[in-house]
């Protein structure tokens, strides 16, 4: 049995398109060449049980199956995180719920077929010369305070 908040939330984003959300997964089901499929964990947002998922993506939307229960979510409703090379690739949705990706190498490859662009990595994460720099300016500000912080100190409390 479904717990009452995955049944219950229902929001603006249940209606993917002019036509009703539960002829899309008929429609997928009608075009298999054009969907991209992928297993995930949903989280709904009030519970943290763990709900074995489906993504399905064909290009107008992104629907997600889960044991007895599908929800349609259009491309404006998914809220793309920062790219982390640690944390696990997920997808937040504007109702607050997300999914963590069970394969994270497929994520722009689903954003592609919904017709969203992932997000990249700040390119400041990923400089060496930025990190090496700030290493050298907090060993300049320590050894600073060491030679003149240090005296200015003792000769204030004398």
């Amino acid at each position: 049995m479904l717990a009452p908040s995955i049944l219950g939330r229902a929001s603006s984003l249940d209606a993917c398109t002019a036509r009703p959300a539960a002829t899309l997964p008929q429609r997928i089901a009608q075009a298999p060449a054009a969907v991209l499929r992928t297993s995930a964990i949903y989280f709904d947002g009030h519970t943290q049980r763990r709900w074995p998922v489906t993504l399905l993506a064909n290009g107008e939307a992104l629907l997600i199956e889960g044991l007895g229960w599908s929800r349609c979510i259009p491309p404006q409703g998914i809220v793309l995180p920062a790219a982390d090379d640690i944390a696990p690739r997920q997808l937040q949705f504007a109702n607050g719920t997300r999914c963590e990706l069970d394969d994270p190498e497929i994520l722009p490859s689903l954003l592609a077929a919904v017709g969203l662009k992932p997000v990249e990595p700040a390119a400041l994460r990923r400089s060496c010369c930025i990190s090496a720099v700030s290493l050298l300016s907090l060993a300049t500000l320590i050894w600073s305070a060491y030679v003149w912080g240090l005296p200015l100190l003792f000769k204030a409390a004398n």
